[in-house]
């Protein structure tokens, strides 16, 4: 099984393809910038369902409907594909520059750490 990568941003997922060398397979990239059409959520559940994908990998500035990601994460789990999340903001100066960058508020770490955990994301 491949690896489905979700970005917020372009520039996060580039350097990833190199992985391929490293014989670590990524079978889909899906950069979803300010999520004004698709959300980190739509991709999750799509990717979930797709039969190549073995895991599912985010970096997530910040989210636009936050149940809606953990709701799909915890299908996406149920359904034996982990979902793995880097969720930026943990420190002030780190959640600065993920609202300078995308617009969106971080949210509270603790809160958002918590929240993850009982919908079966592992937060990196």
């Amino acid at each position: 099984p491949a690896i489905a990568l979700i970005t917020q941003s372009g520039h996060q997922g580039r350097p990833l393809h190199s992985l391929q060398e490293l014989g670590i397979r990524l079978s889909h990239w899906a950069p979803t910038g300010n999520e004004a059409d698709l959300e980190t959520a739509d991709f999750i559940a799509y990717f979930a369902q797709r039969p190549e994908v073995g895991a599912i990998a985010c970096y997530v500035e910040g989210l636009k409907d936050g149940r809606s990601f953990l709701l799909a994460a915890d299908r996406a789990a149920r359904a034996g594909v982990p979902v793995v999340a880097v969720k930026v903001g943990r420190t002030e100066a780190g959640a600065e520059a993920a609202a300078s960058h995308t617009g969106k508020l971080t949210g509270a770490d603790q809160v958002v750490d918590a929240a993850m955990r009982q919908f079966g994301v592992v937060r990196v």
